[in-house]
């Protein structure tokens, strides 16, 4: 019988995935996967000191039956003493124009995830997918013709969503539930060829592991992962190309045309990939198609050419530079800025980025908890915080050089309808930390002197 807390523990360790102490969301569905992720949870955090919730989203698609895979979830908690978060979506909420029903609830799903992690304080949300599920995302993205990023498939760690079952097969996980005497949910719609997944899931991949590769799920799980470091380091390269040839304004990034037809095709093709997402936040509907009539425009010979792309976003050629640009109606509206002095160590709250800020001495496990050390005896008092501001910079710790606050945010991926309600905290006019994000070499802890930990709430 496969042992899976030991697969478990070597994912975690081999990517990072659980820190001592930590606090962590489980999603449970109520199927094998995260019953047996719940349960081996259970276990390790007696090793690790981990703090469990579990949290059950019901998409309220199947009648009685979500609803009984709900109350199963609320047993399952109760009977390991853990806190349960339940809610049920209204009905209809899920049918928007232009997305599927899945993928709707998936980004309903993972919304609210992130919403209770935010509120109960988690630095991890857990998820059950498997190898399988990894495998059979690759095949049905490759039929989609998806690039590298796609082809990587799921990543055992993506921000604060981590995935521990990524190299545990399905079958070994039910095998391992039913040795253990555990019971679990089988999803009826997981049987219909209605969906792409289920198809690929009980026709594609057998037929394929039959007629052609017998260990096809390892092969597919093993080309993901090789795929998802060549895309990491791709990003990385694409990301300092992108800041070497843009100028940011409001709304828009201005690239030098020669400067990004030196580049490698596929960086050409990152960097403006890259460039929509920065200002758009997502790359919902940029297609390939989309990225060549982009690089297309940029060796155009009219000097100003333009067209119009999907997420709100526009690119005109302006003689030697490349326009990428939020539509008038995507545009973001100024936002009044806000600051609070802190005159001593203590929790503060901040009406205007619904957030509550607390610095106070340093414990241990704050660096897991998203916390930020300081030395106290480096800080001049009162501390000020406030929003985001145009030429903010921060010296990141370790690093000899400065960052714009708004590239720091963009990398992040905080949207930017969102940024101007991360606190800045600055002393003596020097910002020392982005709320959540990074802090500055200013201030960094040396000797044995006292500690003070910032943390936002």
């Amino acid at each position: 019988m496969t042992d899976l807390l030991a697969h478990i523990r070597r994912t975690c360790a081999a990517y990072g995935l659980l820190a001592p102490g930590a606090t962590v969301l489980v999603a449970a569905s109520g199927g094998a996967d995260s019953t047996a992720l719940l349960h081996a949870l259970v276990r390790l955090g007696a090793e690790m000191s981990l703090r469990l919730e579990v949290a059950h989203l019901d998409h309220g698609l199947r009648g009685a039956e979500s609803a009984a895979d709900a109350a199963f979830v609320e047993g399952l908690a109760a009977s390991l003493a853990l806190p349960c978060h339940v809610e049920r979506l209204a009905e209809g909420c899920l049918r928007r124009q232009g997305v599927s029903l899945q993928e709707a609830a998936r980004e309903a799903r993972l919304a609210w995830l992130e919403r209770v992690a935010r509120e109960i304080g988690a630095t991890r949300v857990a998820l059950g997918h498997t190898a399988d599920d990894l495998a059979e995302e690759v095949l049905m993205r490759l039929l989609s013709g998806a690039g590298a990023r796609g082809l990587a498939g799921m990543r055992p760690r993506r921000g604060k969503f981590i995935r521990p079952l990524t190299h545990c097969r399905r079958a070994d996980i039910e095998a391992w539930l039913t040795g253990q005497g555990l019971t679990w949910r089988e999803d009826s719609s997981n049987r219909k060829g209605d969906y792409l997944r289920n198809r690929v899931r009980l026709s594609l991949v057998p037929e394929l592991a039959a007629g052609f590769n017998p260990n096809l799920t390892d092969s597919l799980c093993r080309q993901a992962t090789i795929l998802g470091d060549e895309d990491d380091l791709l990003d990385a390269l694409a990301a300092e190309a992108l800041g070497g040839l843009a100028r940011e304004e409001a709304g828009a990034l201005t690239l030098d045309c020669a400067g990004l037809a030196a580049l490698h095709p596929a960086l050409q093709r990152r960097v403006i990939r890259l460039a929509c997402q920065r200002l758009s936040g997502g790359l919902r509907g940029l297609t390939f198609r989309h990225v060549e009539a982009v690089l297309n425009l940029g060796r155009s010979a009219s000097p100003s050419a333009s067209l119009s792309l999907p997420g709100g976003l526009a690119a005109q050629r302006r003689y030697g530079e490349l326009l990428i640009r939020l539509t008038p109606s995507r545009q973001p509206t100024k936002e009044p800025d806000w600051e609070l002095m802190l005159p001593a160590p203590g929790a503060y709250e901040l009406p205007e980025a619904g957030r509550r800020l607390i610095v106070r001495p340093a414990q241990r496990g704050d660096a897991d908890a998203g916390a930020a050390t300081f030395d106290a005896a480096a800080l001049t008092w009162p501390l000020l915080a406030r929003n985001p501001r145009p030429g903010d910079r921060l010296q990141p710790r370790g690093m000899s050089g400065h960052k714009l606050v708004f590239r720091l945010l963009s990398d992040a991926k905080v949207p930017r309808a969102e940024r101007w309600r991360v606190p800045v905290l600055l002393s003596a006019g020097i910002i020392i930390w982005v709320g959540g994000l990074r802090a500055a070499e200013f201030g960094q802890p040396a000797g044995q002197g006292a500690l003070l930990a910032a943390s936002i709430e």
